[in-house]
């Protein structure tokens, strides 16, 4: 499950065998970075987990979690199809952590995912494969996501794509894409806004600087900002309890009638989302 040179082979099978010399220097890079040895202790003492258990006990692993109020999650809609959406400032975290959360409310969850921890979580049933670094979604994923509220699903999407940058020395959100909101009005599904707290490393903020914006023409970047992501859960953020803030639903058939410009209506969510970091 958490080996990197099956992963990086199965991944990019073309690089890898046109390369080897350069796989090989990646692979060995990834394994460092991403403590190979501690997420393959971690597969060895818990063989039995799936799903969601492994990720309730991959966070016990590593004493972490969000802290949450039952108030707030009683306002998740029980039925129907929602959109939950969210900043992005951890990573991987923010996405398994709010899948940990959600499936214990319902089911149905669906979540935009990476594809190297899709494919190693191997929860096909509740996560659908990204790749987050060519900034578009492809027409599998979008047709997924479109099944999942069209069957009354709960979807998990983030608008920036990313992980949140450091922007005037504050974690923010890059820009957010308009395709949840649309979504969101064809579906007439609510949006719930989720705020989660955090950062990242400042190695890792350097890493990403330097390399984000060459990530979509060189794969070994990519790789390497990738894995550093995933050693943060080991570096950064264990034993850490962090806020993850649940605000209630809105209505996307008001705010499209309240906003004419889709940017104008994009800036409410989004500061309602953030606003939930005060309360």
């Amino acid at each position: 499950m958490f080996d990197i040179q099956t992963l990086f082979a199965s991944q990019h099978p073309h690089f890898y065998a046109r390369h080897p010399g350069l796989s090989r220097i990646a692979i060995a890079v990834g394994r460092w970075l991403w403590k190979e040895r501690e997420f393959k202790a971690f597969a060895a003492a818990n063989p039995d987990a799936r799903g969601v258990e492994l990720i309730a006990r991959g966070f016990r692993y590593i004493d972490f979690d969000f802290d949450l109020r039952d108030s707030e999650l009683a306002a998740i809609p029980a039925s129907g199809p929602v959109l939950v959406i969210a900043n992005h400032p951890l990573g991987y975290l923010d996405g398994v952590g709010l899948l940990k959360v959600l499936t214990a409310i319902r089911p149905d969850v669906k979540l935009i995912l990476n594809t190297a921890l899709h494919d190693m979580l191997g929860m096909q049933n509740h996560t659908i494969p990204v790749d987050n670094f060519r900034g578009s979604i492809s027409k599998t994923a979008l047709r997924a996501i479109r099944e999942q509220l069209d069957g009354g699903g709960v979807m998990v999407m983030f608008p920036a794509g990313q992980v949140s940058p450091v922007r005037a020395g504050h974690i923010v959100d890059a820009e957010w894409s308009a395709s949840f909101f649309r979504f969101a009005l064809q579906y007439q599904a609510p949006i719930v806004p989720v705020f989660i707290g955090g950062r990242n490393s400042l190695a890792f903020y350097l890493l990403a600087a330097v390399a984000g914006p060459f990530t979509n023409r060189i794969l070994v970047l990519r790789e390497l900002l990738q894995v550093k992501l995933l050693r943060e859960m080991f570096s950064r953020q264990r034993g850490r309890r962090l806020p993850m803030r649940f605000g209630k639903p809105l209505n996307a058939a008001v705010i499209d009638r309240q906003f004419a410009a889709m940017d104008d209506k994009l800036a409410f969510v989004r500061t309602r989302l953030y606003a939930l970091a005060k309360d």
